[in-house]
């Protein structure tokens, strides 16, 4: 599944010289003939499946498809921030962040169902994930996204795979942040779903701001 990321994607995976490329590394059992680029971090020919260090041993070739386009924009400026990417076979759905081990399989998708919401979290019928790992106490019917790695249901507030401990749900907003960390309710602010105060909130708050002053200022001064 290639999108907007096309470009990036194939060149990530380059033919060259009668050689088949991921980054810098050769893939040396690469077929070329039948080498396809499925987004930037998978690849497969009549055989095997790739991603972007090796072999994907357990995955079958010729039903193996990617899910995503395998690179996600967001942030402030809408920077390029993750390389990670939901792929399925006939047997199994895979989850891969780029340099982070080797692709897992996501051992309680339905894949009839699975789908990708950015390539970092996933959903099917009856649960939803983020990477390869279930998110336990999800209701599917009700359960979004939100920001970064918060995601509420109509009962529970997440961050990552864990609920949140002692939300109100019925109050609980995200909070501006280029990496949505930032978080309250009625209560409590949160740092990555753990409750903070408000005096250490706007701590956190002012450090970000000083610290985007200081990278606005090498920009213009050409440091950066």
């Amino acid at each position: 599944m290639m999108d907007s990321g096309d470009l990036i994607a194939r060149r990530h995976w380059e033919i060259q010289n009668g050689k088949v490329y991921s980054g810098s590394r050769i893939l040396r059992d690469a077929d070329i003939s039948t080498f396809e680029v499925l987004n930037y971090l998978y690849a497969r020919d009549a055989n095997r499946v790739y991603y972007s260090f090796g072999k994907i041993e357990n995955a079958d070739a010729p039903s193996f498809q990617a899910l995503d386009s395998g690179a996600s924009f967001g942030g402030t400026g809408k920077f390029l921030l993750n390389f990670e990417s939901y792929a399925r076979d006939k047997n199994n759905v895979f989850h891969y962040a780029y340099t982070i081990g080797k692709p897992s399989i996501v051992r309680l998708a339905n894949l009839q169902t699975f789908r990708s919401i950015n390539g970092r979290f996933g959903r099917d019928e009856k649960a939803a994930f983020i990477d390869h790992r279930h998110i336990k106490y999800a209701q599917i019917k009700s359960w979004a996204l939100l920001q970064g790695l918060y995601s509420c249901d109509d009962d529970f507030c997440f961050y990552d795979n864990k609920r949140i401990v002692g939300v109100d749900r019925n109050s609980f907003i995200c909070l501006p942040c280029s990496f949505g960390t930032w978080a309250k309710d009625k209560n409590f602010y949160y740092s990555c779903g753990n409750q903070i105060t408000e005096e250490r909130y706007f701590a956190e708050l002012a450090e970000t701001i000083t610290h985007y002053g200081k990278i606005k200022e090498s920009l213009s001064n050409g440091l950066l």
